[in-house]
């Protein structure tokens, strides 16, 4: 019989202790790695707040892009109508051009859109 147990202890492989602190050490980088990615300032995060200052930038050119055109228009149609007389109203006054009120709508436009980018950039 003591033959037998001899030959058991003599045999090499993984103990319990090795087994168990392997298996600690790798829920350790498990943890680590699920804090990066999903924690509060995390990977995910970033990358939301990323892809929301980008969308708000490309609004923000697209808006200048829509200002410089609204504006090159209002400045051909000026070059076109020097003769044309002011359009008058019903009351009798001369009718004010839609380039002011256009100009205003592209102006609050753009202050919105500067606000939203600055407030993303900041949080």
């Amino acid at each position: 019989m003591e033959k037998n147990y001899s030959k058991v202890r003599n045999k090499k492989g993984i103990t319990l202790v090795a087994l168990i602190i392997t298996i600690i050490v790798l829920l350790i980088i498990a943890a680590v790695t699920l804090i990066f990615v999903f924690g509060e300032d995390g990977i995910i995060e970033r990358t939301k707040k990323s892809a929301f200052v980008s969308q708000m930038r490309t609004y923000q050119e697209q808006a200048e892009i829509y200002i410089a055109q609204k504006g090159m228009e209002s400045v051909e149609n000026e070059t076109e109508n020097t003769e044309e007389p002011q359009a008058i109203s019903e009351n009798g006054e001369e009718a004010e051009g839609e380039t002011e009120e256009g100009e205003e709508e592209q102006t609050q436009a753009l202050v919105i859109i500067n606000v939203r980018l600055s407030w993303s950039t900041r949080n």
